[in-house]
């Protein structure tokens, strides 16, 4: 059986805001809103993948990761996940 697409994206609350200029409550609910607008976006783009997103304090390698394709069709969707999260984070409508 084909294994399911799974996309992992990574945000590091460290480098999200790091002039540190919201509360920790704004920074919370910007991350959070900023997860939804990416998820829209991921759903949109991949219908039926497997979405996940983990927040963590610290600083992340990867600011997303892909399993369950590969070869070109995994070179692609890297590309378009990380233009989805480029797009989202420059339109900038998750700050609280």
């Amino acid at each position: 059986p084909k294994s399911k697409m799974k996309i992992t994206i990574n945000t590091s609350t460290a480098s999200f805001d790091p002039a540190a200029t919201c509360t920790d409550e704004q920074l919370a609910d910007s991350v959070a809103a900023y997860g939804r607008e990416i998820e829209s976006g991921l759903i949109a783009a991949f219908p039926g993948a497997e979405i996940e997103h983990n927040v963590r304090p610290d600083d992340v390698t990867y600011g997303h990761e892909i399993t369950g394709i590969d070869g070109d069709s995994y070179e692609d969707a890297m590309r378009e996940v990380q233009e989805i999260i480029e797009g989202v984070y420059e339109t900038g409508n998750f700050w609280a």
